[in-house]
């Protein structure tokens, strides 16, 4: 089964992932920033593309591995390019336009499942701020990042919550309260099969994007 961790930063995605990786039967796909060095001059399409190479190296596992898990979604600049529509990054045309040539070339697909992970604010801000430490990272820039995040919260979850809504059993909803609990419910999980076929899928996001305008805060 192709599962993805969702959710926003410090919830726990990334500590789970290691988690799910000690299991012989699991393959994780690390993010985009952990797989990959930006390079000083990004071409335009660099990310997109660098999703899509995520892709194929989970993809080239499934007849070795039970569980293939992506450590963060792969069709992320759509939502983040939703939300933060007001700066310098890829629009929602762009990303609607690369997408909808690798899903009709078969270059990409959406997992079986995502797992939205969530916390509270202060159980978010605690986790930031000790990886910041971690990081050796000044508490200035540990809580910027940390309120540079807290606009894509409640307009990540709605996402989600319109992806369930359409498409029931796409996305679980999981309060993550510890890595050992978020590993025996997404390893419990009965497999799963995916009847919507991926250019479905997408079609409704995309509508559901270009309906739901966020205005700029």
């Amino acid at each position: 089964m192709i599962i993805t961790l969702e959710g926003a930063p410090a919830v726990g995605k990334s500590t789970t992932c290691v988690a799910i990786a000690q299991h012989d039967s699991a393959f994780v796909v690390p993010e985009v920033n952990k797989l990959f060095a930006r390079p000083k001059k990004e071409p335009e399409n660099w990310y997109l593309d660098r999703q899509v190479a995520r892709w194929e190296m989970g993809i080239r596992q499934v007849q070795d591995y039970e569980w293939i898990v992506f450590d963060g979604d792969l069709f992320q600049p759509l939502w983040f390019s939703w939300i933060y529509h007001d700066e310098p990054w890829t629009n929602l045309e762009h990303c609607e336009t690369f997408y909808r040539l690798q899903i009709s070339e078969n270059r990409i697909g959406f997992p079986d499942v995502y797992f939205f992970l969530s916390t509270t604010l202060e159980e978010r801000w605690r986790r930031e701020y000790k990886r910041g430490c971690e990081l050796n990272r000044d508490e200035h820039r540990i809580r910027e990042k940390y309120q540079r995040f807290e606009k894509l919260v409640e307009p990540q979850k709605r996402y989600f919550e319109a992806l369930q809504s359409r498409f029931p059993g796409r996305v679980k909803f999981l309060e993550s309260i510890s890595v050992e609990a978020n590993l025996e419910l997404i390893t419990s999980i009965p497999k799963m099969e995916k009847l919507e076929n991926d250019i479905e899928i997408f079609n409704f996001l995309i509508a559901w994007l270009k309906a739901n305008e966020l205005l700029s805060v």
